[in-house]
């Protein structure tokens, strides 16, 4: 997407994911950064962590890049700021917008109007440095291996730009309500850093 640029300042909760380039060295990098002051088992062992979610993350984004919806960036939540633990993963991408969308349509670039799920779709607001966004948080239903109903949370932050038939989409998806409940503060917080134009 040429003429694209993105800036995006540090947050103590979010943990950058490499997702070109040599993944054992820049997770080795952001582990000695991450784990400063602590043994060398311990970095090791957090590089490891880095470079097996970014491989994961790698590897789930190639199929919607081939039907083009790009991944520019990809964040590990961190418990605590300094803390790496196996959990979400946040993603910046960009989705088609038509010029004429509407505001549901807006919406339904990342809720499947047809799709099942429990209680409302909410959405509100949320002030950015590139301008205002959308908030979208909704309940989506999906089936275990054996059946079982499960509810997972979804949050999203949208920039829908029409002039250039994109919205940019910052998402986070999590299996754990209560995770979820917890998350929507700090994806906010990026969110808010978020700076990015298209010319």
């Amino acid at each position: 997407m040429s003429g694209l640029q993105i800036s995006v300042p540090g947050h103590g909760r979010w943990l950058p994911l490499p997702l070109e380039g040599d993944v054992d060295a820049q997770a080795s990098a952001a582990a000695a950064d991450l784990t400063r002051g602590r043994s060398a088992d311990e970095t090791g062992h957090v590089a490891a962590l880095i470079a097996g979610t970014a491989r994961v993350v790698r590897r789930g984004v190639e199929r919607p890049a081939r039907l083009g919806i790009p991944t520019f960036l990809a964040w590990a939540l961190l418990p605590v700021p300094g803390v790496l633990r196996p959990g979400p993963v946040a993603l910046l991408r960009g989705l088609p917008l038509a010029a004429d969308a509407t505001d549901d349509e807006v919406v339904g670039t990342v809720v499947d109007p047809d799709g099942e799920r429990q209680g409302d779709v909410d959405v509100g607001t949320l002030g950015t440095s590139s301008g205002r966004a959308w908030t979208v948080r909704w309940r989506p239903v999906v089936r275990g291996d054996d059946g079982e109903r499960l509810v997972h949370e979804q949050h999203a932050v949208l920039w829908p730009d029409r002039s250039h038939d994109l919205a940019m989409v910052l998402s986070l998806y999590l299996v754990d309500l209560l995770d979820g409940a917890a998350a929507a503060a700090p994806l906010h917080e990026l969110a808010a850093r978020v700076r990015w134009s298209l010319s």
